[in-house]
């Protein structure tokens, strides 16, 4: 080993906060996040409101009556909305509503993708779900 690599201090990571930890955002999400969450004035859960908001009104109101078309545009918007709030600011005492808000808009879009489908992909959602739901546990305890 060289004097200089003996000499290197190595800085000890910071453990990150366990909201973010909780959010578990993927990589797409915190690039989306860094771009357009800065940019917008409302607050992190407003922002996961507004992107369960659509999803709900179409599953509810159309069902499984909506084109490939309608369901990737409003998809498209949960995916935005919800990335967003990974970069937005807001108040710490609501941060934590984030995390519930964007599981429930995952969770709700996954059976909505299912009923567009059809019943031969409930157990395929079924077996996701419980996945993710596994997964989410997990970070948590």
């Amino acid at each position: 080993m060289s004097a200089a690599a003996a000499h290197t201090v190595r800085e000890q990571a910071q453990p990150a906060e366990p909201i973010v930890v909780y959010r578990d955002d993927g990589p797409l999400a915190r690039a989306i996040g860094r771009e357009l969450g800065g940019e917008l004035p409302l607050p992190a859960p407003l922002l996961a409101l507004f992107a369960l908001l659509p999803l709900a009104v179409v599953a509810i109101v159309a069902g499984g009556d909506v084109s490939n078309v309608g369901a990737g545009v409003v998809l498209g918007w949960v995916l935005l909305l919800g990335s967003s709030a990974a970069g937005a600011r807001g108040r710490p005492k609501i941060s934590w509503a984030v995390t519930p808000l964007l599981r429930l808009t995952e969770y709700v879009g996954l059976i909505w993708i299912a009923g567009l489908h059809g019943a031969s992909a409930y157990p395929a959602a079924f077996a996701l779900i419980f996945a993710l739901q596994f997964r989410h546990y997990d970070l948590v305890y």
